[in-house]
């Protein structure tokens, strides 16, 4: 403001000059017409000007607030757009868990002999503990029997020992699996699945009596117990003793396989956690919808209140120009005449000042797209109307 009064100072002081000047030159003539005075017609485009860069900055503000406004109903379409997909796929979410539901309660069986296969007996919790139990198991038996036999390699026994625990274990998983599928008539039941069981049973089961034989002949000096036994006899009782230990624990992980075992109680396990994204999803499209909304809301409820403020500011700023212009050229007028050696009337019509028009603005003007509580900016490119 204090900026804007230095500034205004300094053209009535060129005014005054320039009216000096053109006074001592007799300019302008008795004999000049309207609109001769080159200085006045100057300063009234200098004042033009101005209102120009008002009415400029103006429209900035309106582009501004419009832009704001577009940008906040995009918002809302895109929040709504996501609302709608989220709740769809909630449902969706909601609809296969109830369906895996259905299933498994044999409310949908058609196969109620294949009910049993798809419900889960054992969790699992229990079925990790029972592995863990049995592998150990398992350990206590192959560990010393690996380093038996390879003597003085004994972390490379301890190793192996452990692959091998996992291998057998493994093979329990797998066949108890392999099992329970089998008992489901309502899938496939492909034969290349007995087939592989078979052989890796065979597999397993060999590698335990192998073992057990080599952990048979590592305990027979501590054989003394079996004193009822003949000697040739306390190798075979120890192999026989050391093969069932391995094969019970390896029928114990195969039954806790089976019982945990439940194809439908995975599909069910993995549609709740499917529903339980989808509604995070949801709430959070909810959250941003919400958000979106009430910012629109605010700005259609400032909108119009925000436009008769700006425009009544544009309004002072140019009233305020309006006098200014008319303190200048008042100036420079008395300022010639007190110069001039002949004399000249004041409302001679060389000195009448171009006409200062103000800006007629009509916010309410509907914008060509028809697009209701929108602006037409473009009404604003026309400086004129109501004059003073």
């Amino acid at each position: 403001m204090n900026n804007n009064k230095y500034k205004f100072k300094k053209v009535l002081k060129k005014a005054t000059k320039a009216g000096r000047r053109d006074g001592k030159n007799e300019v302008p003539k008795n004999d000049s017409t309207k609109g001769s005075t080159q200085y006045l017609t100057l300063l009234h485009r200098g004042y033009v000007g101005l209102q120009a860069l008002n009415l400029l900055s103006f429209k900035s503000k309106v582009s501004q607030m419009e832009s704001a406004k577009n940008s906040a109903q995009q918002g809302v379409i895109t929040a709504t757009s996501n609302l709608d997909l989220s709740e769809r796929r909630f449902i969706d979410a909601e609809s296969n868990v109830k369906k895996v539901e259905q299933e498994i309660n044999g409310e949908s069986q058609d196969m109620p002999s294949s009910l049993p296969a798809k419900r889960r007996n054992l969790g699992t919790i229990p079925y990790s503990i029972i592995l863990f139990i049995c592998t150990i198991a398992e350990l206590i038996v192959t560990i010393p029997a690996l380093q038996f036999l390879m003597g003085e390699k004994r972390q490379f026994a301890t190793l192996l020992a452990f692959a091998l625990g996992t291998a057998t274990f493994f093979g329990a998983h797998f066949l108890g699996t392999t099992l329970k599928k089998r008992q489901d008539r309502s899938l496939p039941q492909p034969t290349t699945d007995i087939v592989l069981v078979t052989i890796m049973t065979s597999i397993v089961f060999f590698a335990i009596t192998v073992l057990a034989y080599v952990r048979a002949n590592q305990t027979l000096p501590f054989a003394s117990n079996f004193v009822e036994l003949p000697d040739q006899w306390k190798l075979e009782a120890l192999w026989f003793i050391w093969t069932v230990w391995q094969i019970t624990f390896f029928c114990i992980a195969t039954v806790a396989s089976f019982k945990h075992h439940s194809e439908a109680v995975g599909r069910l396990n993995r549609a709740k956690q499917i529903r339980f994204f989808r509604r995070r999803q949801l709430e959070r499209a909810k959250s941003q919808f919400s958000r979106s909304k009430a910012e629109l809301d605010g700005l259609e409820i400032d909108w119009i209140p925000s436009l008769n403020q700006e425009i009544e500011e544009l309004n002072q700023r140019e009233k305020l120009l309006e006098a200014h212009y008319r303190q200048a050229c008042a100036l420079y007028v008395d300022s010639n005449i007190h110069a001039r050696r002949q004399s000249i009337k004041g409302d001679h019509p060389a000195f009448e000042a171009p006409e200062f028009k103000l800006t007629e603005l009509s916010f309410l003007e509907v914008a060509p797209s028809e697009i209701s509580g929108t602006w037409d900016i473009s009404a604003l490119e026309t400086v004129g109307g109501k004059s003073k």
